[in-house]
């Protein structure tokens, strides 16, 4: 069998694709090097910071990693707030992602009500 250029750009280009494998623990995969982890501590009155930390899947861009990271802490504070909560500020400012291959970390501050 022949492998013409338009076939193996395809075919790279659906190896670069991630998706999100996230397990109950509370971490989960992406592609073969992306996770996404959690760390959580009580603060008092109520309120809970919450650091979420992901590592770059291969080829992943940076919107793709702030939605997994985003939609990990909306998991994490509902399971910490089983009735309401909201996200009190946003402590990393307007902080940009790192580039490159580095993992990527935002923190909230989560109130539950």
């Amino acid at each position: 069998m022949k492998i013409t250029s338009a076939k193996l750009s395809i075919t790279l280009a659906l190896m670069g694709c991630s998706h999100a494998d996230l397990t109950n623990n509370g971490t989960g995969s992406v592609g073969v090097m992306g996770n996404v982890a959690a760390q959580h501590e009580t603060i008092g009155n109520g309120k809970h910071m919450l650091v979420v930390t992901a590592t770059p899947a291969l080829a992943e861009t940076d919107g793709s990693i702030e939605q997994r990271i985003f939609i990990q802490a909306q998991r994490e504070a509902a399971r910490i707030c089983p009735n309401r909560f909201e996200f009190v500020n946003n402590p990393n400012g307007t902080a940009p992602l790192a580039a490159g291959f580095m993992k990527r970390s935002r923190s909230y501050v989560i109130a539950c009500n």
